[in-house]
């Protein structure tokens, strides 16, 4: 999905509640901004969602903080009608398939302990670590049950 770069000001609110009140009062004007305006609703849910944005050349945020523009998104659409036919509902419904559990599972996993070198190298190292201690608990439980202890004593 692409979503183009947008300006986040002072005036971006004014402007959205404008072009949308002007939307669902013409109802031969097809309701784009509208439909971009609940999008960005569905997306953006918290100030961590506007930094993902952020960081992919989404959004350029010229508010003071982060949760200004989650509360500027999640309030856009609260009292607008529900469009008539929402422009981005294949897009939305694709990315929410996307979004399995086992893909956000691998995602987190990649992000937490993979997110340097070092840190996939250190949890390898756990790993073997942990795989060398098993196998020698494995060999000192078999060896005590079966008699050798390899000591070479009656």
């Amino acid at each position: 999905m692409e979503i183009p770069p947008f300006r986040i000001d002072d005036s971006t609110e004014i402007f959205l509640r404008n072009v949308i009140a002007f939307e669902l009062s013409c109802p031969e004007i097809p309701s784009y901004f509208t439909s971009f305006a609940f999008l960005m609703d569905l997306l953006i849910n918290t100030a961590e969602d506007v930094k993902l944005f952020e960081e992919a050349g989404i959004i350029r945020n010229y508010l003071d903080s982060r949760e200004e523009v989650t509360q500027l998104f999640n309030g856009i659409c609260k009292n607008a009608i529900s469009v008539d036919f929402f422009h981005y509902s294949s897009q939305y419904h694709e990315a929410m398939d996307f979004c399995t559990p086992w893909r956000v599972s691998t995602g987190r996993l990649k992000h937490h302990y993979f997110g340097s070198p070092w840190a996939g190298m250190s949890v390898i190292a756990g790993l073997f670590l942990f795989v060398l201690t098993f196998l020698s608990t494995i060999y000192t439980m078999l060896s005590y049950f079966v008699g050798d202890t390899g000591s070479g004593l009656p």
